[in-house]
């Protein structure tokens, strides 16, 4: 018999009642990042990265300079001072609660989008690949926000924006962002 027609015939059917406790791997642990960054002392800091990340971007390991409170420094100093890991492979495997550029704009992605309106700014995704929207989007729209929306209209201008990037870059944004929102139950289809 080449395949088995039920359970009983594969033999295996005592394993059932194992006794088997399954573990989580999540990649990705929120309170443990919180108390990271506030291990570092470097709170504030962090943040700023975080939102020059969000409204300017970086790319090929540029990531730039920010000017907190008059004093200016670049993030990579900030990043080394607090032990954030930038510059990584694809791939790499990281602990739930260690810091990189993308998890500090995740983690303060409510307050990035807060400081955005409070100072009226608008991100580089919204700028250059936002197509004219109105001032309206520019807090919801900046990479990181796919964790932070719930409205269905900026799940979908987020989503044109990313698509409009993929298009002029070649990259594939649109995919993952799609399974964020699935996996948040935004309705974007």
């Amino acid at each position: 018999m080449q395949y088995f027609d039920s359970s009983e015939q594969t033999g295996f059917d005592d394993l059932v009642d194992t006794d088997i406790e399954v573990i989580q791997t999540a990649s990705y642990n929120e309170e443990a990042l919180i108390a990271k960054i506030d291990a570092t002392g470097l709170k504030k800091e962090l943040f700023a990265c975080a939102v020059q990340l969000a409204v300017v971007g970086w790319g090929r390991g540029v990531f730039g300079e920010v000017a907190l409170e008059g004093s200016k420094k670049t993030l990579v100093e900030i990043f080394d001072e607090a032990g954030v890991y930038y510059n990584n492979e694809a791939g790499t495997q990281l602990d739930p609660e260690d810091l990189t550029p993308k998890r500090l704009v995740r983690i303060y992605r409510y307050q990035i989008s807060k400081w955005i309106a409070r100072k009226r700014s608008q991100s580089f995704l919204l700028r250059k690949y936002g197509a004219g929207r109105g001032p309206e989007f520019n807090p919801y729209i900046f990479p990181g926000a796919e964790h932070l929306l719930t409205n269905r209209a900026h799940a979908l201008v987020l989503l044109e924006c990313y698509q409009a990037l993929d298009n002029a870059q070649g990259s594939h944004f649109t995919e993952r962002l799609k399974t964020v929102f699935r996996s948040r139950g935004v309705l974007t289809e």
